[in-house]
């Protein structure tokens, strides 16, 4: 859909594809290499969606080991969010991140699986406000269809 309104080379065809591609790390990282330099030619480093782009490259670079580059990817994506505004939940959630990535590099396991639990408990509590929120916009649809 996105490519056939914005073209091949728009960033939200190839955020679309890299949502496509989770399965295959590298051309996930690739795809959204390429999403970074689309915004950052079009719209610059201020806009919105590349604390999003950042983020989710720093969570694949750090599932392939690569964690100093990881690190530098999640800190600017908290750069990104403390510009804009967002729920505490998710800023939370990156300073745990960049805490665990810092463990892992120096290989304290017992903290590092600490800080791993909080950050499963952080992000299904995030899974969890999505789904209720679906869920209740799909009873409000209903109703408003059936009423």
């Amino acid at each position: 859909m996105y490519e056939r309104l914005l073209g091949v080379d728009h960033s939200s065809s190839i955020s679309a594809y890299y949502c496509c591609g989770a399965e295959r790390n590298v051309v996930a990282l690739r795809l959204l290499y390429r999403v970074r330099y689309l915004i950052m030619l079009t719209h610059g480093e201020d806009h919105p969606e590349m604390s999003n782009v950042d983020f989710y490259i720093g969570l694949l670079l750090s599932n392939a080991g690569h964690y100093e580059e990881s690190q530098a990817y999640l800190e600017s994506a908290l750069d990104y969010k403390t510009i804009i505004i967002f729920l505490p939940t998710h800023r939370l959630t990156l300073e745990h991140l960049l805490k665990l990535s810092k463990i892992r590099e120096r290989h304290t396991i017992s903290t590092g699986l600490n800080f791993a639990q909080i950050m499963h408990v952080l992000f299904s509590l995030i899974k969890n406000v999505r789904y209720i929120t679906e869920k209740q916009v799909t009873y409000d649809q209903t109703v408003s269809v059936v009423g």
